[in-house]
């Protein structure tokens, strides 16, 4: 079902264009009419969830994205009901996803660096802001990072993450992570699930670039031998198959691999900050 151009929902946001699909969600480009600026709008089409996934437990997990507000967190505005399905809309930004930068077939060393270092920097430190509002966002993956067309990362999609209870793990939730950045003991349904969760994923991304990028390439040798072992044992701890083994958060995740790749004289000099947890956007 694809909705058609100039659909009004909500009698507020046009639809402008398509511009992604899932097994169960399109993506849209639309025009708030009420704020006169583009928007995205995501629709869950409700007859193509499965059963057991009801209503409210699908809107209560979608309301987690509200509650946070962080510089390289895609800020969500409103979820809602339509007869096609529940709706949420965010800030448009104009870009591509990692997914699609990964998927482009040549990169050069400088430009994989950066990435690396950007990915770390902006998306590490919104998960970090995440975990320490308790949040576990639970499917990290390359399609849900955004570039922009300033090269600045953007984490969208906390439409299944999940809360920490008292002692620091999740409750079991309908929704699921997607492979292959799942961490076995999410498949396994295990109610021990904290936000260990996320380390093993963010780490499967960087593997996933370095792999392709960087291992067996005769270029890549500029790293070093040295440096490039210290990466894949870096991956390796990040994606142990038990959690206890992984890196206790993202912050050291991060930031020793911020201290492990060689600086850069990029416009941001990413490479020369300290890892932390960046100055909350004001709402």
């Amino acid at each position: 079902m694809i909705l058609p151009y100039k659909f009004l929902v909500a009698n507020r946001y046009r639809i402008e264009e398509l511009i992604g699909q899932g097994a169960t969600t399109e993506v849209y480009r639309v025009f708030d009419v009420a704020q006169n600026q583009s928007r995205a709008l995501k629709l869950i089409v409700t007859h193509l969830v499965p059963q057991e996934f009801s209503l409210p437990s699908i809107l209560n997990e979608m309301e987690v994205s509200i509650r946070l507000k962080h510089p390289h967190i895609v800020p969500v505005y409103e979820i809602g009901n339509m007869r096609e399905g529940i709706f949420i809309t965010m800030s448009y930004i104009k870009g591509e996803s990692l997914k699609v930068w990964i998927n482009h077939k040549h990169h050069s060393i400088d430009e994989i660096q950066r990435v690396l270092l950007t990915l770390a920097s902006h998306i590490g430190s919104a998960l970090d802001y995440a975990h320490q509002n308790g949040i576990v966002h639970r499917d990290i993956k390359p399609s849900n990072i955004i570039i922009d067309e300033k090269k600045d990362m953007y984490l969208l999609d906390f439409g299944i993450a999940s809360f920490q209870n008292g002692q620091g793990y999740l409750h079991p939730k309908l929704f699921l992570g997607t492979p292959p950045y799942r961490p076995p003991e999410d498949i396994q349904k295990s109610i021990s699930l904290s936000s260990a969760v996320d380390v093993y994923s963010f780490a499967s991304i960087i593997g996933e670039i370095v792999n392709k990028f960087l291992s067996g390439r005769q270029e890549s040798y500029q790293l070093s031998l040295d440096t490039l072992a210290n990466i894949q044992e870096l991956i390796g701890k990040g994606t142990q198959p038990d959690p206890g083994k992984r890196y206790s958060s993202i912050a050291d995740l991060c930031g020793e691999f911020m201290g492990i790749l060689p600086h850069l004289n990029a416009k941001e000099n990413l490479s020369n900050r300290n890892f932390e947890t960046e100055k909350v956007m004001q709402p």
